[in-house]
């Protein structure tokens, strides 16, 4: 084996502003247009992979938009793979926006003192 002796070469970074999110909230948008209306947004082989798409979906959504109210939906197709479903059901009025958040925040809160349990034992 023969070794080179240099000084490693210095790492050149391009750009600065790192991976940014996707904003699902305007790439569907248009779904907004045929209120009640279902549409395939994506189709997977996997079913792990549509659920985590689809995850990250959904928190976008409701994060960046509380007051819309979406159906998103992983279905078996026909041939084996996965569908991920979108449906723009209508707008949540504040009372319904403030049920959802408070919801949210108590199964966090429960996933959080879950895997603290959890830690707590190794």
């Amino acid at each position: 084996m023969e070794f080179i002796k240099e000084s490693i070469p210095p790492v050149h970074v391009s750009g600065g502003a790192g991976r940014l999110p996707n904003k699902w909230e305007e790439d569907l948008a248009p779904l907004k247009e045929h209120q009640g209306e279902a549409f395939r947004i994506f189709t997977y082989g996997k079913r792990t992979a549509a659920t985590s798409r689809m995850a990250v979906i959904r928190n976008r959504l409701a994060l960046m938009t509380p007051h819309d109210n979406w159906q998103l939906a992983i279905r078996k197709l026909p041939d084996g793979m996965f569908g991920c479903y979108a449906c723009y059901v209508g707008p949540l009025t504040d009372e319904e926006v403030a049920v959802r958040e408070a919801k949210r925040e108590e199964r966090s809160n429960r996933i959080k003192a879950q895997r603290q349990a959890v830690s707590d034992l190794f």
